[in-house]
């Protein structure tokens, strides 16, 4: 799993790799005609990431990098890249659609933005620490863990909200964000949190496990690595992972599977060398020894859902509870309440209104995206379910989708053209919610999804960035610069986030919105800079590094 880094400095490069040169030394392996597959007359052009290792990198160092020239290989041709970090928006608009390459290493199989071969391998998130500080952690309710030691973490990763979610202190934790130029700077990718607690900067490091086991095995690290996929059964922290193609490249799937099947044993011993932690996987091409967790069910949510209903006895069951006074209407929200697809769809089919409406202005899709349950939210949304609609405080399902930071739910929100910059009665989007309540993975997941990050709301005309720089969060203010926020946007009074940050002392805020190009020079309403307004606040660390931009 590629943890995505983005890049806005970098400059498009193509770089020509023949296989030879990528796997000099290495295993030789049979060629397409003694393999019995299809030749390939031309290069095999993969995207990858120019500075995530031990994923990838422009140097082919990385071991999607190796298994990428394994396939090409075993298709009889060499390998070509175009490189582009992953997590720039328009992955796919900007490689497959502007047929810049032909494959994506690392894809979630269920990404709909793309087909996908068979999962390749499974690996998981994983806990690390230096096997010579006494430390020894075997669930994610350690006291000490969430109490006492340095945690780094990822801006964006599913390991760092379930540490949150198990009551780490915010204090304790330590923060890598998305770096814009980690290939030209490898100190900033994210594997270096490992080095850092190597350094003794932090105690443990948490992190996708292939970016540990690299340390343990080619860099010899005396860490111990612990798995955390069977440490929280409600969020999933293994994934299987394959290789992407543009939809409709069916022939090219069925040839590059013919070659994961036939060079399987070469390609799990590029990830033995790796270190990979590989999760057992029966579906997968590679499989390994760290037990799986199996399907992940929310106990805690769903142990109370009764069993779904049999359909031979619902029309019996339906007409009973209408001759007692119930509505249609009625039975599909005591359906959604209950998770009961049987009888959601049965009381549809009679004639069910999909938008109706309870006391409080809430439809069933609202209803159903506050118990997180996707299968119920993907049923009603196919059946026509208006994700639109407002309640009586002006909520949409995706504000009440917030609360969840469930990021699979607002992608399929955002399937079925869900509008995220619709405002509540208090002026406010989804996006903004997402934002003062610090649900990283719900905002992402929106921006991905054609929400706004300059919608400018209520009054007083604050948007996203104007909160994020508020509240403080460092990350999610990159996070919105990635996605081109405007850092010189005005609120009615003139103020834009660098008058706020410069104002409230902030000074790596006020950095971080100076190297992205806010406008020192700017004046709010009243004709008064960042500068002027530090001043009078007395907030000496912004005063210092606002004169210093201006003597420039």
């Amino acid at each position: 799993m590629h943890v995505f880094i983005n890049n806005k400095l970098i400059v498009k490069k193509i770089v020509i790799l023949c296989s030879g040169m990528m796997m000099a030394g290495s295993l030789t392996v049979a060629s397409a005609e003694e393999a019995d597959l299809p030749k390939r007359t031309e290069p095999l052009r993969v995207c990858a990431d120019p500075g995530n290792m031990p994923m990838s990198n422009d140097k082919g160092e990385g071991y999607s990098n190796k298994i990428a020239n394994i396939i090409a290989e075993g298709m009889g041709t060499s390998v070509s890249y175009f490189y582009r970090p992953y997590l720039n928006r328009g992955l796919t608009r900007q490689t497959f659609d502007n047929n810049e390459c032909d494959i994506l290493m690392d894809m979630t199989p269920d990404d709909e933005r793309m087909i996908t071969t068979m999962p390749l391998f499974k690996s998981t998130f994983v806990l690390v620490y230096r096997n010579n500080q006494g430390i020894n952690i075997s669930s994610l309710d350690d006291p000490k863990l969430l109490n006492d030691y340095k945690v780094g973490v990822f801006q964006h990763s599913a390991i760092r909200t379930v540490l949150q979610e198990h009551g780490m202190k915010r204090e304790n934790t330590h923060v890598r964000t998305i770096a814009h130029d980690a290939d030209l700077r490898p100190e900033r990718q994210p594997h270096m949190d490992v080095q850092n607690m190597l350094d003794g900067q932090l105690d443990v490091a948490a992190l996708w496990g292939p970016m540990a086991g690299w340390y343990k095995t080619m860099k010899h690290a005396p860490i111990e690595i612990v798995p955390v996929n069977r440490m929280d059964d409600r969020t999933p922290m293994e994934f299987p992972l394959a290789i992407g193609m543009k939809r409709g490249a069916k022939e090219l799937k069925a040839k590059i599977e013919a070659v994961m099947l036939k060079e399987k044993d070469r390609i799990k011993q590029v990830f033995v060398e790796y270190g990979v932690p590989l999760v057992q996987c029966d579906e997968c091409v590679v499989s390994g020894d760290i037990p799986s967790h199996g399907p992940y069910q929310p106990v805690a949510r769903h142990a109370d859902i009764p069993p779904q209903s049999d359909v031979a006895t619902l029309p019996a069951r339906i007409d009973e509870a209408l001759k007692q006074g119930a509505t249609l209407e009625g039975e599909l929200f005591n359906a959604v309440i209950a998770r009961d697809n049987p009888r959601i769809e049965y009381v549809l089919k009679r004639g069910a209104k999909i938008d109706a409406r309870d006391q409080d202005g809430q439809t069933p899709l609202m209803v159903a995206v506050k118990s997180g349950d996707l299968s119920i939210i993907n049923g009603l949304l196919t059946y026509k379910a208006n994700p639109d609609l407002q309640d009586h405080d002006g909520w949409t399902a995706a504000m009440y989708g917030v609360r969840s930071n469930e990021p699979k739910i607002f992608r399929l929100l955002g399937k079925f053209k869900a509008d995220f910059n619709k405002v509540n009665k208090d002026g406010l989007t989804a996006l903004a919610l997402a934002i003062v309540d610090n649900k990283a993975n719900a905002a992402v997941a929106m921006l991905d999804n054609r929400a706004n990050p300059d919608m400018a709301m209520g009054e007083a005309k604050y948007n996203a960035m104007m909160l994020a720089v508020k509240k403080g969060n460092l990350q999610m203010v990159q996070t919105l610069l990635q996605y081109k926020a405007n850092p010189n946007a005005k609120n009615t009074a003139g103020l834009t986030p660098l008058m706020i940050a410069a104002f409230d002392n902030q000074d790596m805020m006020v950095s971080l919105l100076l190297k992205s190009g806010a406008d020192p020079a700017l004046k709010d309403s009243i004709g008064k800079t960042a500068l002027k307004m530090a001043e009078e606040n007395q907030a000496e660390k912004t005063v210092g590094l606002l004169k210093a931009q201006t003597s420039l």
